[in-house]
């Protein structure tokens, strides 16, 4: 253990005060010029230093910890973590901080708003008055059947095979890869494999059910067969866990020849697929999934968070024939039931073809988005996809990633660095992603991507590795 008197310059910084002294922290752990369980300035210390309020400094102290950067011990202090990615924060993913002035959000994955907020919640006004009652927790089946019926001819629509009986509500797509994992894993510490970048969450989930996640070298199409079978030979592997219909930060869309491939291994070595399509089905033209290569072995989770509504909380499990009746048992460990108000909310959104016609209306907003980005970064290399709320910007290899995503924000701008998505052990490629749903009008969106393609074309010094 060290003792450090770091003292970053914050004078110039534009901005919340606290937020420069959690972006020096990120900087400097990630640069390794903090180490890990080098030991931080008491709060009231580097307050007294910098010339700011104890109250600054222990907000971002608090950020940084959140982030997975720091851990404070009582009677201790505050130390720097040991592994710097692996802990990374997802929720900045998905529910970043209300923009404050000035800034501009492209972090958030969502579905964006063409105004089904409005129609979302006189729904729900009606189904709140329509006699449920709200005393009681929903009991299976019989409560959440009548969304479950709905749920899974929606779901076969889209290109999803599942019976009503294997079909669980879920509290999001993450809470049912958590219940996958319940039911799946069992030892002493079972390995679950990965894609090389893969969302944070997903790892946190895996150890949350204390296995271990290891990650599988990836190239454009995918999971590398030949790596996939490597690791799978030499450890004790359970289960993989992967997108291939809409890889998340990348874009990627496995070929059918691949998934072929992962399937012949997997049922080789006896290991369970879990298949998250919470971007899957917000695409249009869905390959034929694992659901339909091997439902044997295949768990595919979903939501509507990213095509219709991120707010409704409900999402989808489809569970291997026959094992769809221990799925509820399993999430009881995060959550009791899924809300009969949400339920009964998704079942009219869908019977209604309200879920569809708010689906359309997202693609719309989000071609018009992509041209703007198109637009914007023209001649600069980005990858996208029709429906897809995000795109993938691939750096010069020579650039930082970590000081990309810092001249960003000191220009007002939040973006995902691609080193989020890469374990602690990985080293992850130069690119960051863009969320273009975050922006709440397309004219704030056009002002950050102008922001950004700034630095693309004019990069600070300081970017060059």
């Amino acid at each position: 253990m060290t003792d450090t008197k770091w003292l970053p310059d914050i004078a110039g910084a534009e901005g919340p005060k606290y937020r420069a002294l959690a972006d020096a922290l990120r900087h400097d752990v990630r640069e390794g010029t903090l180490e890990p369980g080098t030991r931080l300035p008491p709060v009231r210390d580097l307050a007294w230093r910098l010339n700011v309020t104890p109250g600054t400094v222990a907000r971002a102290y608090q950020i940084a910890t959140d982030a997975g950067l720091l851990e404070a011990t009582v009677g201790r202090g505050t130390f720097v973590r040991g592994t710097r990615h692996e802990e990374a924060d997802s929720s900045i993913l998905i529910m970043p901080e209300p923009e404050a002035p000035g800034m501009y959000d492209l972090l958030a994955s969502r579905a964006v708003e063409v105004g089904q907020s409005a129609v979302i919640g006189e729904r729900a006004a009606q189904i709140a008055t329509s006699g449920l009652s709200f005393t009681r927790y929903a009991a299976e089946p019989t409560d959440l059947m009548p969304c479950k019926v709905a749920a899974q001819a929606w779901l076969s629509a889209q290109g999803i095979r599942c019976s009503v009986e294997n079909l669980v509500l879920t509290e999001g797509a993450q809470n049912g890869i958590f219940g996958a994992l319940q039911m799946i894993l069992g030892g002493r510490e079972p390995v679950v494999l990965t894609e090389q970048l893969t969302y944070p969450g997903f790892r946190r989930a895996i150890r949350g059910c204390r296995a271990r996640p290891v990650a599988v070298p990836s190239d454009g199409e995918g999971l590398i067969p030949e790596a996939l079978e490597e690791a799978c030979a030499r450890l004790p592997v359970q289960a993989i866990l992967l997108s291939t219909n809409v890889h998340n930060p990348t874009t990627v869309h496995t070929p059918m020849h691949r998934r072929e491939a992962i399937v012949e291994i997997a049922r080789r070595h006896d290991i369970q697929i879990i298949e998250d399509d919470v971007y899957g089905i917000s695409v249009p033209g869905r390959l034929p999934g694992f659901d339909q290569l091997c439902p044997e072995r295949a768990w595919v989770t979903t939501s509507l968070s990213k095509c219709v509504a991120a707010g409704l909380r409900v999402g989808f499990l489809c569970c291997p024939p026959g094992r769809g009746q221990h799925a509820p048992r399993a999430l009881r460990g995060i959550g009791l039931s899924t809300s009969l108000l949400l339920a009964g909310l998704v079942e009219n959104l869908i019977t209604s073809g309200e879920a569809d016609r708010i689906r359309e209306q997202v693609w719309a907003e989000l071609d018009a988005r992509r041209n703007i980005a198109a637009e914007k970064l023209q001649g600069l290399d980005f990858r996208s996809r029709k429906g897809l709320n995000f795109i993938w910007v691939p750096l010069p290899m020579s650039w930082r990633v970590t000081a990309f995503v810092t001249s960003c924000e000191r220009n007002g701008v939040l973006v995902a660095g691609s080193d989020v998505f890469a374990s602690s052990d990985e080293k992850a490629p130069a690119a960051i992603r863009i969320a273009l749903s975050g922006p709440p009008n397309r004219r704030r969106l056009e002002h950050a991507l102008g922001r950004v393609a700034a630095l693309l074309r004019e990069p600070p010094p300081d970017l060059i590795a």
